[in-house]
């Protein structure tokens, strides 16, 4: 949970303008955090990578298992847009900090950063609503993407 809890803080104190980094302390809590979360981050995904099978039920059916790759793919692309968002604001950051303050570089960096942001949203909203749909199917896949409020699937 506490992944999700650092994702929710950066969303929330996310800046409005790139310049806010003109304040030295500002622009060193926003690297600090950046660094730590995706520090955290990574570490997570390898460990969850290297130890954890799918929790996709061996009683599902077959057309929820040939979905699969798909959910596998959406899921690898949430945490590459989550890192990514860290990351390129570490660049931003690093920019800021050696004074280039605009420039290609920054457009580049910014826009990364901008793209990863609204990628994850959209991401993120498609397995939430993919979440539900499964529960409304009662196919048992709920349980796997939600082991906190198991339900009984249909046979």
């Amino acid at each position: 949970m506490g992944l999700y809890s650092g994702f929710a803080y950066g969303l929330a104190k996310q800046l409005d303008d790139v310049e806010e980094l003109e304040d030295f302390g500002l622009l060193q809590n926003e690297m600090i955090f950046a660094s730590v979360f995706l520090i955290v981050f990574l570490a997570r995904f390898a460990y969850m990578r290297g130890t954890r099978p799918t929790a996709l039920p061996s009683s599902t059916d077959q057309s929820a298992q040939r979905t699969k790759h798909w959910a596998c793919a959406v899921h690898l692309a949430m945490y590459a847009s989550v890192a990514l968002i860290a990351a390129s604001g570490l660049c931003i950051g690093g920019l800021y900090w050696t004074g280039t303050k605009t420039g290609l570089a920054m457009d580049i960096a910014v826009t990364v950063h901008e793209i990863a942001v609204y990628g994850s949203y959209v991401l993120i909203a498609g397995h939430v609503s993919a979440a539900l749909w499964h529960r409304n199917q009662r196919d048992g896949i709920w349980n796997a993407m939600v082991p906190i409020w198991r339900e009984t699937p249909r046979k």
